[in-house]
């Protein structure tokens, strides 16, 4: 679905830049986007006629064009059209999501090192190792839809039982657990390593010299190597081997070879909290300083901030998870009563409202969570992946109920989308669904796929991701799909003049239905059709 990506390009190929496009205030007589631009033309001029001249691909979205008396270029939507195309489009969730890129086909791992070094004194894992884990699990699951083969390893020790369980209830396991190598001199393949990193020139002495230590100056290597290469200033020397007893550097340098030695992977992500970020850089450089492996040449950075609580506690992962069950149980005991079994859907809102809360903020920033159960509602950002989950089960159950009817002889069949007369949507809710949800989501889901593909292809040090505007974009659409559900009865009367309407509006649930599934999938939440 390229609509507005297809309004981009018409407006950029006249000489705007697509970074100045905003979505201004919509209703049913101002259906504009607005650039914000310093226009080249006065008051009046059109931009259409720019729009139409030969070599330029004009939007077929776009109705009228001109400059306001502000300077600002207006852009007229066909909002029947829109309609038309985007909701076919969600519906055939393919096209909505097939990009103009031809992706190349890529094999790519993710390494999440907190596991190995953010272990707790109390043997319990924190949460900064479950928020690595999560955006880990949706970086790999954004990869697949591109269509690549990416892979989450997560680093094994000798303390996972508490990560290990609740992990998997909150179904963000890694693909693959490796096991940490033994930090014993003598290991043949680890000596080998280390003759290997010896022999690259940057060490002050030698592997076999009656000395106690074994240093690298990292520092000396990026000057000479990697000069932009995007690593920490003050990486200098490192030391490698002291009084016999190996560095936990050069163990994990002997981790990424052992795994990646006869491996075809392309790329390589490290996902680490930003705590870790001077050890994994070093990791880095250490590997790279000797290995030939492509995933070497090519290694990229994820660096995500903590996990804390307002009252400044430090809860380990199971404590969350209870906590969180803790609530719903009594929020589903009030609603339903006490008698009322809902465990795997209380488990459900759990996985949801935690992942939610760790992919929605921007991934550099720390994540605050509120463990308080007072002046929460359902629509509370705290509380917002529960909500996507809960309005996903009730347009399931809208839809259901329409089949019923539908098989009792109610309701007449829905026709084909591409039958649908979508000229009679009217309300602003559902242009509110449509332009600021199913639209905006799109945008934001390519523009994570895009700076990813952009980012590996140019092989920066560092990925920028904006992962948490696919979350907002999620939340925002279902929180205009609320309030219009609330406010407009959708299965009317099945009277003949009543029957269009009826059917449009019901196709544009299905497509929001349908984003919502892909918005789900991404988050490994399992989606419910009835709470």
């Amino acid at each position: 679905m390229a609509t507005l990506t297809r309004i981009e390009d018409a407006v950029e190929a006249a000489g705007y830049s697509r970074r100045l496009l905003r979505i201004c205030k919509l209703g049913n007589q101002t259906d504009f986007i607005i650039c914000h631009s310093s226009i080249r033309n006065g008051p009046g001029y059109s931009l259409l006629s720019e729009l139409n001249r030969p070599g330029v691909k004009r939007g077929c979205f776009i109705r009228a064009a001109i400059v306001d008396s502000d300077g600002n270029v207006k852009i007229e939507l066909e909002r029947s059209q829109l309609f038309s195309e985007v909701v076919q489009s969600a519906i055939e969730s393919e096209r909505f999501f097939c990009g103009s890129l031809e992706h190349k086909t890529r094999k790519i791992a993710i390494v999440a090192w907190s596991v190995r070094w953010k272990e707790r004194e109390d043997g319990r894992f924190p949460l900064e190792c479950l928020r690595t884990m999560i955006i880990g699990k949706h970086i790999r699951n954004i990869c697949q839809s591109l269509g690549w083969i990416c892979t989450l390893i997560g680093v094994d020790c000798d303390c996972l039982d508490d990560f290990d369980n609740w992990s998997k209830r909150l179904d963000c396991m890694p693909d693959r657990l490796v096991k940490f190598p033994s930090p014993q001199k003598d290991d043949h393949f680890t000596r080998a390593i280390l003759k290997k990193i010896v022999s690259c020139g940057f060490c002050s002495m030698a592997v076999d010299s009656d000395q106690n230590e074994t240093t690298v100056n990292l520092g000396d290597y990026v000057k000479k190597e990697n000069p932009d290469g995007g690593y920490d200033k003050s990486i200098r020397e490192v030391t490698l081997c002291a009084n016999g007893k190996l560095s936990d550097l050069v163990l994990n340098v002997t981790l990424l070879e052992n795994l990646f030695d006869s491996d075809s992977t392309e790329s390589l992500i490290h996902l680490a909290p930003e705590k870790c970020k001077i050890t994994v850089e070093k990791t880095s450089l250490l590997w790279k300083m000797f290995s030939k492996n492509s995933a070497a040449r090519h290694q990229q950075f994820v660096f995500h901030g903590g996990v804390s609580f307002p009252d400044g506690k430090d809860i380990s992962i199971s404590e969350l998870c209870r906590t969180r069950e803790r609530q719903f149980e009594e929020a589903s005991a009030t609603k339903y009563g006490e008698n009322v079994s809902a465990k795997n859907i209380i488990r459900t809102l759990t996985s949801a409202t935690i992942k939610y809360d760790f992919i929605s903020k921007s991934i550099e920033a720390p994540v605050k969570v509120r463990l308080d159960s007072e002046k929460r509602t359902d629509t509370s950002a705290d509380r917002a992946g529960a909500f996507i989950v809960y309005n996903y089960a009730r347009l399931c159950t809208l839809l259901e109920n329409f089949s019923t009817a539908v098989k009792k002889e109610i309701y007449e069949p829905l026709g084909e989308v591409s039958q649908a007369d979508f000229t009679l949507l009217l309300d602003d809710g559902e242009w509110d669904i449509l332009f600021r949800g199913l639209c905006q989501y799109h945008l934001a889901v390519k523009d994570v796929e895009k700076n990813l593909e952009k980012n590996l292809v140019s092989q920066a040090t560092s990925l920028s991701l904006q992962l948490n505007k696919v979350s907002l974009y999620a939340f925002a659409m279902v929180q205009k799909f609320s309030s219009y559900y609330g406010r407009v009865r959708i299965l009317s009367a099945d009277k003949p003049h009543l029957r269009p309407l009826m059917h449009a509006r019901l196709h544009l649930i299905i497509s929001v239905r349908m984003i919502l599934e892909h918005f789900l999938r991404l988050l490994n939440i399992r989606p419910l059709e009835h709470i």
